[in-house]
């Protein structure tokens, strides 16, 4: 599992903030605070590092076959009148993601 380059200054900034405020709290915080403070921020931290997940995956391309873009679920496959670019009736598919599915696929 890789982390997406997108990721990387989100991750960076966010165990930099965590760090200062860590170091914060050590000098001028009780015990209690300091442990609870810490486990909240390893787990945004495991969070953030699960929301910018690259899988390595192998895909099979096949010419009866469509491959979907991302993770999640189809909610909806309508017909619908595309007035943009292609000016014609189009089928349209729509998926559901969530934080838990993978953004992208290579």
């Amino acid at each position: 599992m890789r982390i997406h380059k997108a990721g990387f200054s989100v991750i960076i900034v966010a165990i930099l903030l965590f760090t200062f405020i860590m170091v914060i709290f050590i000098y001028t915080a009780s015990n209690a605070i300091i442990y609870i403070s810490g486990f909240i921020f390893l787990a945004l931290l495991i969070f953030i590092l699960r929301f910018f997940r690259y899988p390595n995956r192998t895909i099979q391309f096949n010419k009866n076959q469509v491959i979907s873009p991302a993770d999640g679920t189809i909610v909806v496959i309508e017909e619908m009148e595309e007035t943009e670019f292609i000016k014609e009736k189009r089928i349209q598919i729509s998926i559901f993601m969530s934080v838990w599915n993978v953004h992208i696929i290579p």
